[in-house]
């Protein structure tokens, strides 16, 4: 490579970063962390997976279980998430924002921004956590490719909770999308315990959970065979499918109404 080469290289790959650092939804991303860190939930939500870290993990014995740690933290993170999010979401989308809103060409950037931002805290609460269960257990050889794949699937299912909570914030979701949503969850929770004559025509409402099920369990089965891979891709494609709906319905809404 001649050095004119070399530098145009070298000039080019800080102009990317700058270009990708100041994208509308990167730079709505970096404020909604800040807001939220100025606001102090973000140090209750840290706050709160260290509580669970000296409640549930600092047991006695320094073997590191996968299976016992993702059935926890699995749960725990997960309900974290959807709580963390909807108060992100309701602080982003406050009265307060709609000048931001108005000065953006979309709106699908503000929310894309709102998203990662989300995204971001729940990957950096989960390596808190992990890192807090690694500092004092002592992780086997054999437990390293379910740890991995646990984490995989914790993050996955918290990814699409992140976007399924966001689609059903205000003001994207009005009052009947939220009551037709859980409606179909009030089913499809009781359609596992339910054997009448309906349970075959139950059993295909908790069909979407099914992904969720088996990436949950990754952290003691693992990523093996076509089931923990399709899992994976099911939860990718509903993250997806969320967010392009939750646009969707932000462009079409009339804020000043909500």
């Amino acid at each position: 490579m001649t050095t004119a080469g070399a530098q145009a290289q070298t000039d080019t790959t800080p102009s990317f970063f700058s270009t990708f650092w100041r994208r509308a939804d990167c730079v709505v991303a970096r404020r909604t962390l800040s807001s939220h860190l100025r606001s102090g939930w973000l140090w209750g939500e840290v706050a709160i997976v260290v509580i669970l870290y000296a409640a549930v993990f600092d047991y006695i014995g320094d073997k590191a279980d996968p299976g016992y740690f993702y059935g926890f933290a699995g749960r725990s993170l997960g309900g974290l998430a959807i709580l963390g999010t909807a108060i992100m979401a309701h602080r982003a989308f406050h009265e307060r924002a709609y000048l931001p809103l108005a000065r953006l060409t979309s709106r699908a950037a503000y929310l894309r921004g709102v998203a990662l931002a989300a995204a971001v805290l729940r990957i950096a609460l989960f390596c808190l956590l992990l890192a807090l269960f690694l500092w004092n257990h002592h992780l086997s050889p054999d437990g390293i490719g379910a740890m991995l794949s646990g984490g995989i699937g914790l993050l996955m299912t918290n990814l699409v909770l992140v976007a399924l909570t966001l689609l059903l914030s205000p003001p994207i979701a009005v009052r009947w999308n939220q009551i037709v949503f859980l409606a179909w969850l009030v089913l499809a929770i009781f359609s596992y315990s339910y054997y009448g004559p309906l349970a075959s025509l139950l059993a295909i409402i908790h069909l979407p959970l099914l992904p969720i099920a088996v990436s949950s369990d990754l952290g003691t089965t693992g990523i093996t065979g076509l089931s923990g891979l399709s899992a994976l891709l099911c939860e990718a494609a509903y993250c997806v499918v969320l967010l392009w709906t939750a646009q969707w319905l932000l462009m079409k809404r009339d804020l000043l109404l909500h």
